[in-house]
């Protein structure tokens, strides 16, 4: 902490024991231990108080930017949703209900002037047919 070595503390010490005496200096060195000792606690506290305050600068600093981050996605989002409603719009006016009669999709194919109920089994394979390529077989 200081820069002394041990021969300036020899002088020091030396010096006290002749301008306080022998009998006095244990209490004087016993009261200045205790002023450095306080002086080190007020020095700790104040540099962990420093410290502390940089931390929430840098904490403040941090949360004022995630919210900037936070901000610019939700403009994102915002922007991609809108998209994604005016596409769902113009795919349901394009294709609206009317439109759609009387079309069934087979494999991704429209075919015009099929019904849209399933079909029965009855109407799939009629009884007696072959099963289709690939179909299995019934075993007696």
């Amino acid at each position: 902490m200081f820069d002394i070595n041990f021969s300036e503390l020899a002088v020091v010490g030396i010096v006290a024991l002749l301008v306080i005496g022998p009998k006095r200096l244990p209490e004087v060195a016993r009261t200045a231990g205790k002023w450095l000792g306080k002086a080190r606690r007020m020095v700790e506290r104040f540099r962990a108080d420093m410290d502390r305050e940089f931390k929430t600068d840098e904490l403040r600093n941090l949360l004022t930017q995630q919210q900037e981050e936070m901000q610019e996605l939700r403009k994102i989002v915002e922007e991609t949703r809108g998209t994604l409603d005016d596409a769902g719009h113009q795919i349901e006016s394009l294709a609206s209900p009317d439109d759609v009669q009387g079309y069934t999709s087979v494999a991704g194919v429209r075919t015009p002037g099929a019904t849209t109920q399933p079909a029965t089994p009855t109407q799939i394979a009629p009884p007696g047919d072959s099963p289709p390529h690939g179909g299995a077989t019934p075993h007696p």
